[in-house]
């Protein structure tokens, strides 16, 4: 099983597999929790498109 993120879990969710979604709250209901993917080939096809399609600014601090 991978760690995966809470936007990564919903994407997988949306779509058809969340059987392979799984949770677990680290202390209470209301704090964080971690969300585990398990590593399917599908599963794991799905995340690493995900994760392409995620688009990372960068910005030019003007560093010489």
């Amino acid at each position: 099983m991978i760690i995966i993120s809470k936007d990564e879990a919903s994407y997988l969710r949306d779509h058809g597999r969340a059987e392979d979604v799984h949770m677990s709250s680290r202390d209470k209901k209301a704090r964080g929790k971690r969300y585990y993917a398990t590593e399917s080939f599908k599963t794991m096809k799905l995340v690493q498109k995900y994760r392409a399609s995620r688009v990372i600014e960068t910005y030019d601090v003007g560093v010489k």
